[in-house]
C-alpha cells in the first residue's frame, strides 16, 4: 500500500485569495446607436425541412381502392338463357368467312379472275406494304385458258411476276408479251386429279376452320350458362332449355356445309366414270330431317363443273351420296 500523502490543511485558502485580485467585475452600459445611412437587413436563415412517410403494414385482404381502377364502370351484364345473339353473330361471322374462302378456291372449270386480282405484291422490299394486283394491273380473261395482265407501270412487272409465282395455290407461270412489253400472259392450266386433290384438300381445311369458329364460339355460350347455374340467375329447367336449344342452334350451323363426291359416266356406281373431285356446297340453311331440301343445279361442260345454283325446297326427304354426270348432258338437276 503507497504511502498517504499528507495536504497542508487550508492550502486552497492560501491560493485562491492571491488571484482575487486578478480577477475584475465589468458592469455593461446599453451602448447608444448612432444613426447610420445604410439601413442593415436581417440576416435570414433557410432551415430545410424534410418528413418521413410513415410505414404501414400491407393488408392482405384489402380490397383495391377505387381510384386505382379505371374509373369506368362496366355495362351490367343481362342475364337471359335464352338470348343467342352473341352465339347468331359468331356463326354467321364464320360461315360469311366460310363462303368467302370457298369462293377462291378452283373446283374445276373457269378461272375466276378475283383469286389472280386479290393476290398480293411487294413493291418495295424494304417496305413491308403490299398492294394487290388489282390495283396495278388490269385481269383480262382471255378465252378459257389464259389470263391477260395489263400492268401499269413496267417497273411493277418484275415484282407483279415474282408474286404470281410464290402463289402455290394458283400453281401459275405468267410470260411476258412479247409485242407489248406492258402485258403479262398467263396460261391456265387444265385441271387434272392433282389440282383436284389439292383444292378439296383447301376446302377440307376451310371447312375445319369455320367448325372451329363455330366452336369458339359455342364455348363463350356454354361459359355464360354456367356463370348462371353457380351464381343462380336461372331455373334449372331454363338453363336445361337454353343447353337444348344451344346445340340444336350448333348442329344445325355445323350442317351447312355438305360435300359429295362428282363423277361423269354413263350409269351410276361403274367402274369406269370419270372422277370430277369432291363437290361442297355452302352455306346451306338450317334444315330438319324430312321437311327443307335442297334442289341444285349443275351446269358441265369438258372443262368440269361451270356452275352450280341451289334453292330451298320443301319436299319428302331424300338422301344423297353421290352425284353422276352423263356425258351427253349439260344440264343436270339433284334435289336432296
Amino acid at each position: 500500500m503507497p504511502p498517504r500523502i499528507q495536504l497542508r490543511r487550508n492550502a486552497l485558502a492560501h491560493i485562491l485569495p492571491s488571484s482575487r485580485s486578478s480577477l475584475r467585475l465589468y458592469q455593461l452600459s446599453p451602448r447608444t446607436l448612432t444613426p447610420s445611412t445604410t439601413a442593415i437587413l436581417p440576416t435570414l436563415s433557410l432551415r430545410t425541412l424534410t418528413t418521413t412517410p410513415a410505414l404501414y403494414k400491407k393488408g392482405k385482404n384489402t380490397a383495391p381502392r377505387d381510384s386505382q381502377k379505371t374509373g369506368t364502370k362496366e355495362a351490367p351484364q343481362e342475364w337471359d338463357p335464352e338470348d343467342f345473339s352473341a352465339l347468331r353473330a359468331g356463326i354467321a361471322k364464320a360461315n360469311d368467312k366460310l363462303a368467302a374462302d370457298l369462293a377462291k378456291l378452283r373446283t374445276g372449270g373457269r378461272f375466276n379472275p378475283e383469286l389472280l386480282e386479290n393476290v398480293r405484291v411487294h413493291l418495295d422490299k424494304e417496305s413491308k406494304t403490299t398492294h394487290r394486283i388489282a390495283e396495278l394491273a388490269q385481269v383480262i380473261p382471255k378465252g378459257g385458258r389464259s389470263v391477260m395482265l395489263l400492268v401499269g407501270e413496267k417497273d411493277h412487272i418484275k415484282p407483279i411476276v415474282s408474286a404470281i409465282q410464290k402463289a402455290k395455290e394458283l400453281n401459275l407461270q405468267p410470260v411476258p408479251d412479247p409485242h407489248n412489253p406492258s402485258q403479262l400472259n398467263v396460261p391456265l392450266p387444265a385441271p387434272t386429279k392433282e389440282s383436284r386433290d389439292a383444292s378439296l384438300a383447301a376446302a377440307h381445311e376451310v371447312g375445319e376452320k369455320a367448325k372451329a369458329a363455330i366452336t369458339a364460339a359455342r364455348g363463350v355460350m356454354q361459359k355464360k350458362l354456367r356463370q348462371m347455374e353457380i351464381k343462380k340467375l336461372a331455373l334449372p329447367d331454363e338453363l336445361k332449355r337454353a343447353h337444348k336449344d344451344m346445340e340444336a342452334l350448333v348442329q344445325g350451323a355445323v350442317a351447312e356445309t355438305v360435300q359429295f363426291p362428282v363423277f361423269q359416266g354413263e350409269r351410276v356406281s361403274c367402274d369406269d366414270n370419270t372422277s370430277l373431285g369432291e363437290f361442297t356446297l355452302a352455306p346451306i340453311p338450317p334444315m330438319k330431317a324430312g321437311e327443307a331440301v335442297l334442289e341444285v343445279v349443275f351446269e358441265v361442260d369438258v372443262n368440269g363443273i361451270l356452275k352450280v345454283t341451289a334453292t330451298r325446297e320443301l319436299t319428302i326427304e331424300s338422301h344423297l351420296k353421290q352425284v353422276t354426270f352423263a356425258s351427253h348432258k349439260r344440264h343436270l338437276k339433284v334435289v336432296f
